[in-house]
Parts: C-alpha cells; structure tokens; sequence
C-alpha cells in the first residue's frame, strides 16, 4: 500500500464511519478498517482474516472527522442515508416496473369467485398479452366484470418527483461538494465552474486535510520517531487556489506600500512562525514623497550672461 492510498483509505473511513486509524508497528505502518474495531473486557481488538486481534492502544493513532466530543468523528454518510436509501429505492421500483414491462402495478379484481388455477390462468394471460417492455404504453381491454385499480407510483410520476436531483443535492450538500462535481450541468459555465472548483478546495478538502496533517504532525510523527518535524500538504500545485493568492499578494502589496501591515505581520497570518529581524519595519517605495503647496521651491534665479 502506498503512502497516497493510506490517506486515501483514512479519509474514507472517516466519510463513512466517522474516523480512521492508523496502526504503527516495527517496520510497518498500515490503514486498519475502521468498522472492525471492538472493545473486549477492556482491550482493544481488530478484525484480521476472519480472527480477532488485540492491539496495543498506544501504537494506535485515531484520525476522526468533525467531531463534537470524544475520539469517534460524525460521518457525512450518517447524515444523508435517509436521503440515499430514497434513491435507491425510486431506483428499484423504476427497475422493477421495466422488468415488469412498464406496466403500473396494480390489482386486478372481479366480483366472480374464481379457483387458483383460473387466477393462475388469468394472470399468466394478462402478462403475457400486455407484459414486456416493447408494450409498455399500448391499449389494454378487461372482460365483462374485471377491474384494474393502478397500486403503485408510475414511472412518469417517479420523474416528476425528480428524486435523484433532490437526493444529489442533499448528498453534494452533507459532503460539501458543488453541484458541477455531480454531474449537475444545468446553467454552468467556465466562469463559475471555477469559482465551484475553488468552494470545494478551499471549503472541504483544505480544512479536511489540514485537520489530518496536524494529526500526522502531533500523533503519528513521535511514534516513527520524527519528533519535531511537521508534516503539511503542499497546495501550490493546485490552480483553482492560486488565483486567490495572486489577488491576496497584489493586496498585501498595496497594504505594504501604505504602512497597513508590515511583512512580519504577514507571514505570521500565513503560518510562518520565523519573524525576520527586518520584517517590523515600514517599507515605503522611494517613488513616494510627500508634496504640498508649501513643500514646492522657489525657482532658483537665471545665471548672469
């Protein structure tokens, strides 16, 4: 497993479950699935080829997402299963009633008391006359004292209730991913296609990462002996941010010029802890120089011929 498929695999964990856990042992640093966890009489165990493992609760390092108390993280999947399960199930009554032919499902009544075998019968008739896909939609006819009452929700009405979209959004929403990455491509254009690529960088996915970096840095550096050192995720690389450092820099640039902020001041917002001997005093360009009405010499005199 690579270092990048070990992160990958936390993360996971923590959509799904609501934490992820490294395990630290000698030469070897692995993901463990986080819902194999369980508490026996005190001592902490993992589910391992079918056999329960103990471990040692100190070579444990837990990465649990947003979390209002305790170790366990809260899962965006949790939030929004009600709203998948929906979706699943519009999906399955849409695919049972096209195995069924697209016909409405229904009941099929008679005031004539009629046998097994003749219901059989009647059924096996009615199916094979009007069941199948390719006719779906045409013009059936009921005997003297049959009845069909519709039971069930149409196709057609399934698509009006737009289940999917609503269900899309409210998964995009509980993940914090814009709309553009669920396929949703009504009324997108370049412009705001990247405006949505920056929200989903800079809202979810640098947050989340920092989180887990400072976790790394704090929890899981000590245990492989790397005390002091601090790991961090290098963003430079991703375009979508670096249109807002260039306007940020432009700013801070004005802001020097104009004695706003000093350079320490800045890098200390940026998460630089070393302050530089000369970054407390004010930098002013030499291009600038007060001027006033009274400042303004008087014209030396002409030299003599």
């Amino acid at each position: 497993q690579t270092f990048v498929e070990m992160i990958e695999q936390v993360v996971s964990w923590q959509l799904l479950k609501g934490f992820g856990a490294l395990y630290v042992e000698p030469m070897n640093l692995r993901s463990l699935d986080a819902d194999m966890f369980r508490n026996e009489k005190g001592t902490l165990q993992v589910l391992e080829g079918g056999n329960w493992k103990q471990i040692d609760p100190k070579l444990l390092v837990l990465f649990p997402n947003l979390s209002l108390s305790g170790q366990m993280g809260l899962s965006e999947l949790s939030t929004v299963l009600d709203a998948a399960n929906m979706d699943e199930n519009a999906k399955q009554v849409w695919n049972n009633q096209m195995n069924s032919g697209g016909i409405l499902s229904g009941l099929l009544s008679t005031d004539v008391k009629l046998s097994d075998a003749e219901l059989s019968a009647m059924r096996a008739r009615w199916e094979e006359r009007y069941g199948g896909v390719q006719k779906a939609g045409t013009m059936g006819f009921l005997g003297a004292g049959f009845k069909f009452t519709p039971m069930g929700i149409s196709a057609a009405d399934m698509k009006m209730l737009e289940v999917s979209k609503v269900t899309k959004n409210e998964i995009g929403t509980a993940f914090g991913v814009p709309g553009i990455f669920l396929g949703d491509m009504e009324s997108v254009d370049y412009s705001n296609a990247l405006i949505q690529e920056r929200i989903l960088y800079s809202n979810t996915i640098c947050p989340r990462a920092d989180r887990l970096a400072d976790r790394i840095t704090l929890f899981l550096l000590p245990l492989l002996g790397l005390k002091g050192l601090e790991f961090r995720f290098d963003y430079t690389g991703i375009d979508a941010l670096q249109a807002n450092k260039l306007e940020r820099a432009q700013i801070d640039e004005i802001n020097l010029r104009t004695g706003v902020v000093t350079i320490n001041e800045i890098r200390e917002r940026d998460g630089y802890k070393d302050k530089k001997k000369w970054g407390d005093v004010f930098w002013g360009s030499a291009m600038l120089v007060p001027i006033s009405t009274s400042d303004i010499p008087e014209p030396e005199p002409a030299p003599a011929p």
